[in-house]
């Protein structure tokens, strides 16, 4: 079975163990772009893995080409967001301010949080100023032309390019990933350079395959893109890249070939790689990834998460990462919000709310891992009874492997299986003090 369908076993430990240590890593252009949504830790880390990877690293001149293609558009849209994200705080202090002093609050505590609202805004207008100059002094774009020189691939001829958009009309009538979901883009191009733009992720995918041929080696393309002509989903989230891609990778390459997106990527090259990339950078690029993935629905939310973890002056000791949700959190905890009774009730509840969508989002994510490290433990249980059927012993190399791999998983899964206790607690805490606001509403 796996000769017959071999682009379903990619993710075996085994094969991802040999990929990570001879191939090449590949970054999609949202790879590069995203560098200049990242706060400077996250940016750093994953230019440290970048670096470490060393004439590893590799990318299409597709990539190249769309980078300088929009990255001014990138810094334009930063700056707009830090200015919108500016000015919601401006009118969130305003009414703070304007309104009546609650009487259980002191002058110290009411001055010390608008305080925090102008630590927030300092902090933003700092950033905003850092993107705006980045226009004529580009200090990322100059890090990454130096890791990436001599590792860019060489363009297509015209003759070349048109020649892969007449098989992308094809592909993409048939749904033949990747790209075909950009079918609609572009429906009444006039020139050739207008109808190419909606074959840009076919064009990356050939030079990929190209490079992987010459070379005689296996890809991991790093992506934070999140589309499904790209990625096979399920309702957990994202499971690998489509099958179709994998074998048509394998059928002309001869190589192995897997998807990351970048957070994914970061963790594993902690394991791989011996790097040291931190759990809070993992999470900010995660939600840097979910907001572009969501139409920078939550990209004002992201950038406030960049400005509380310099602006909040009570960062718990050892944490790398602090959230708006985590301050609002924290806000709620304050003299200001401790007494449900006038207006001070409305902003508890607000605050409560908040925490039950916090919990939720924390409880769905941990069913979600808790389901993953099963499913996993029980192919690798399965994994092992086949070996043993196979005829291997158990000092075989592959069976220590094996077993250690599920030891691991075990214990990840106990120590999972305590938190989402916890969290259930929790969250039924904050439900029966949020009725309880709603209680003292009632009676008034």
């Amino acid at each position: 079975m796996r000769e017959a369908f071999s682009e379903h076993f990619v993710g075996e430990p085994e094969r991802q163990e040999k990929l990570w240590a001879d191939c090449i890593f590949v970054l999609d252009t949202n790879v590069l772009l995203d560098l200049y949504r990242f706060s400077d830790s996250a940016r750093e880390a994953l230019f440290k893995v970048m670096e470490f990877l060393g004439e590893r690293l590799w990318i299409p001149y597709q990539v190249a080409a769309e980078y300088f293609e929009n990255r001014l558009t990138v810094i334009e849209a930063q700056s707009k967001a830090y200015a919108e994200s500016i000015s919601g705080l401006k009118v969130a202090k305003e009414k703070f301010n304007s309104g009546s002093r609650h009487p259980f609050v002191s002058d110290e505590v009411f001055n010390n949080f608008i305080s925090s609202y102008d630590l927030m805004i300092k902090e933003l207008e700092s950033r905003q100023e850092t993107y705006l100059s980045y226009v004529g002094n580009d200090v990322i774009k100059t890090k990454i032309g130096t890791l990436l020189n001599g590792r860019v691939g060489q363009p297509y001829s015209e003759e070349r390019l048109l020649a892969v958009a007449d098989e992308g009309e094809k592909r993409y009538l048939e749904n033949i990933p990747p790209g075909f979901q950009d079918f609609g883009k572009m429906p009444e191009a006039t020139t050739n350079k207008l109808r190419l733009k909606k074959f840009g992720d076919l064009i990356l995918w050939k030079q990929v395959i190209e490079k992987a041929v010459a070379d005689n080696k296996s890809v991991i393309l790093v992506t934070g893109e999140k589309k499904d002509d790209w990625w096979l989903k399920s309702n957990k989230g994202l499971v690998s890249a489509l099958p179709a891609l994998t074998k048509e990778f394998m059928d002309a390459a001869k190589q192995d070939f897997y998807l990351y997106a970048t957070d994914r990527f970061l963790l594993k090259a902690n394991e791989f790689l011996a790097q040291s990339t931190s759990d809070g950078v993992v999470e900010e690029v995660r939600a840097i990834n979910k907001a572009d993935a969501d139409l920078n629905d939550n990209f004002e939310s992201a950038l406030l998460d960049q400005a509380i973890n310099v602006a909040w002056p009570e960062i718990p000791s050892g944490a790398s990462w602090v959230s708006a949700k985590t301050w609002a959190d924290r806000a709620a905890k304050s003299p200001w919000h401790q007494r449900p009774t006038d207006h001070s009730r409305n902003f508890a509840l607000n605050f409560s709310m908040s925490k039950q969508k916090q919990l939720r989002d924390k409880i769905r994510d941990m069913r979600v891992r808790l389901d993953d490290l099963r499913a996993e433990h029980e192919d690798l249980i399965d994994l092992q009874e086949n070996l043993f059927a196979s005829g291997f012993t158990l000092d075989d190399e592959r069976l220590q492997k094996c077993k250690k791999r599920v030891l691991t998983i075990e214990t990840m899964i106990s120590a999972h299986e305590v938190e989402f206790v916890a969290l259930r607690e929790e969250m039924h805490a904050v439900n029966a003090h949020y009725k309880s606001l709603l209680g003292d509403g009632a009676d008034e």
